[in-house]
């Protein structure tokens, strides 16, 4: 849809203005004269009796912006609408306002309808003047006091006096709003310092690009930048949508002082704006300090448009806040109490776009209270709050639009850590610190170890050794004694063979060798052990070896059960040659005749007395020599038999 149709030539239908009027915005009246800075509503009507309105074409109202009297306006603007058809659109600006109407007008007859907005009316003069505002050939006039030179209060020194204003301002392409607050406006002297405390209400931010964001201080006007500078013991903290200032006692005792700063509008459909700044001072001759808190309430510019077809004695309320992304939303389901001109009470509930529309009252003032919310509003401050509206029965009303907060905060958390530390972590450790490990053991000792050894020591010794001592010895030797001997020999022992004999016979072998077990092995040595020590050897024997024979021991023969339980009688020394034929031929040829000596040798050896040395050596002969002689004829007869 195009919003201008390409057959019409757009034309200026300013004369389809039918009126223009003026009154005072709060009261909605009509003033004789009105004062410098004062809010005025201009409305105005049209219709096509005065010719046909189409697509493209234009109406504009105009008024002067310079001079002593002038009007300050305010950006805005407003859609036009015909039984719920957009016919155009509506602006406002420092020069004027303007209406452009679409293609959406030109099937439509009988066409009429209204428009309004407010506008402040300034006169700098001393002398009252009238202020002019036109469409076409339609004209309506303002009168305006003058201003009184040389009236402001002056300081006296003694109490304190402060209080908070706000007002409207144009920015160009957006309104927005000037806070101030006076304070020690009587130059008093301090007894402590000065805090003041300023939170951003519903539908408006910080604009730290505000030219309004200025100190003054005994009539010197500073920037933030330049207040810091000039008063370092004070400070300016902007936390947010909270601006907190403080004032140092010694700095600013005997001064006055005027705080301002500007705020953004971001919410164009709030009726009302409102700031409340809570201060604590303390004079000196003041024992206590004292808390005040200087509110100001400051009404939204209204832009109204519409075309008949609406009927008068609506009231519209739009209950609205703004969500924690900062983006504003209605609110459905709050409940509001509205007294009638005559005294009777109605509640009504917003609906789910967070309206309450009630059409068909009769004339006259009604009293709007906000009586509950959803839980999670913040109703602290809306709830003590009234609003009065006047329904016309012959005019159309301007809806009033409610502005809620959210909480800010859970109530039941009054200290909240910082983002990156956990609530039920009360005290936290060091980023490189486990908060499972009680007592941190340094980087390079295993977390196992309770007790950390030197570290030339291994973890496994539980009891460390002397530095000299190797860590695998569990008990610490003497210090002439190496420390891998758990049993210290005597002195003419090596500790480094507990075991193992050397291969010319040491006298470590405690216990006789199995038969067939090699001479190292505790127990009974292999068939090869060599003969010579069979038995005990004589008294001349060295004393470490009582039992055990060398280790290149050959077994006599294969009767060792017998030779164990021998009683020693013979020097190994002296048996040694003896015995080598007989282990050689044992060793080395099949179990024949000679093997059958062997076992009467042996048999014989049984049967020997237990005497001295050459006793038994000789008998011992004697008896070998007759079994060799019976063993001889036995062999013989055996032979002829066969």
């Amino acid at each position: 849809m195009s919003a201008v149709s390409t057959s019409h030539q757009p034309q200026d239908v300013s004369d389809r203005i039918t009126n223009l009027t003026v009154v005072e915005r709060d009261s909605k009246k009509s003033q004789s004269i009105y004062n410098d800075g004062a809010f005025v509503t201009v409305s105005g009507t049209f219709s096509d009796a005065r010719g046909k309105i189409q697509g493209g074409d234009t109406i504009h109202v105009n008024w002067p912006n310079c001079g002593q009297a002038y009007i300050n306006s305010f950006a805005g603007g407003k859609d036009l609408y015909v039984n719920g058809t957009m016919v155009g659109h509506y602006t406002v600006d420092r020069t004027g306002a303007t209406l452009t109407f679409n293609d959406q007008i030109n099937d439509l007859q009988n066409v009429s309808g209204s428009f309004s907005f407010d506008v402040e009316v300034r006169n700098t003069a001393e002398q009252n003047q009238t202020i002019r505002i036109t469409a076409g050939s339609t004209a309506a006039y303002i009168p305006v006091k003058g201003i009184t030179k040389g009236s402001s209060e002056q300081p006296s020194g003694k109490g304190w006096r402060g209080e908070k204003v706000g007002m409207m301002t144009n920015r160009g392409n957006h309104n927005a709003l000037a806070w101030g607050i006076y304070l020690n406006s009587n130059a008093a002297a301090l007894g402590s310092d000065i805090v003041c405390s300023d939170t951003i209400q519903g539908g408006q931010e910080f604009d730290p690009d505000s030219p309004y964001n200025r100190i003054t201080v005994n009539g010197q006007s500073l920037s933030f930048k330049e207040f810091k500078a000039a008063y370092p013991n004070s400070s300016i903290e902007i936390n947010g949508k909270t601006l907190t200032f403080r004032f140092n006692k010694d700095e600013f005792s005997g001064k006055t002082i005027l705080v301002g700063y500007g705020t953004k509008i971001t919410d164009n459909d709030l009726a009302v704006f409102n700031n409340t700044a809570t201060v604590t001072y303390q004079l000196k001759e003041e024992s206590q300090p004292t808390t005040v808190d200087y509110s100001k309430a400051v009404q939204n510019i209204s832009f109204d448009a519409n075309v008949t077809g609406t009927k008068p004695g609506e009231m519209k309320i739009i209950n609205k806040y703004t969500d924690e992304e900062g983006k504003i939303k209605t609110l459905p389901d709050a409940t509001f109490e509205i007294i009638k001109p005559d005294g009777e009470s109605m509640t009504y509930t917003t609906d789910e776009n967070g309206v309450v529309d009630i059409k068909d009252l009769p004339a006259g003032k009604y009293t709007i209270k906000q009586i509950t919310v959803p839980d999670w509003i913040d109703f602290s401050k809306a709830k003590d709050q009234t609003w009065t509206i006047e329904i016309s029965d012959n005019e159309n009303g301007t809806p009033l639009i409610v502005y809620n907060d959210v909480k800010k905060s859970i109530p039941w958390t009054p200290l909240t850590p910082a983002k990156d530390v956990k609530p039920w972590a009360p005290l936290t450790p060091a980023k490189e610190t486990k908060p499972w490990t009680p007592l941190t053991p340094a980087k390079e000792t295993k977390p196992w170890t309770p007790l950390t050894p030197a570290k030339d020591v291994k973890p496994w010794a539980p009891l460390t050794p002397a530095k000299d001592v190797k860590p695998w010895a569990p008990l610490t030797p003497a210090k002439d004694v190496k420390p891998w001997a758990p049993l210290t020999p005597s002195k003419d022992v090596k500790p480094w063979a507990p075991l193992t004999p050397a291969k010319d016979v040491k006298p470590w072998t405690p216990l006789t060798p199995a038969k067939e077990t090699k001479p190292w092995a505790p127990l009974t040595p292999a068939k090869e052990t060599k003969p010579w020590a069979p038995l005990t050897p004589a008294k001349d024997v060295k004393p470490w070896a009582p039992l055990t024979p060398a280790a290149i021991i050959k077994p006599a023969d294969k009767h060792a059960d017998s030779e164990a339980t021998a009683t020693p009688s013979t020097s190994a020394a002296h048996v040694n040659k003896s015995n080598a034929v007989a282990v050689n031929n044992y060793s080395s040829q099949p179990v024949t005749k000679a093997a059958a000596d062997n076992d009467v040798i042996a048999q014989a050896q049984k049967l020997l007395p237990k005497t001295g040395n050459q006793t038994s050596n000789a008998i011992c002969w004697l008896g070998v020599m007759l079994c060799v002689s019976v063993a001889g004829w036995v062999a013989v007869s055996k032979k002829k038999n066969n």
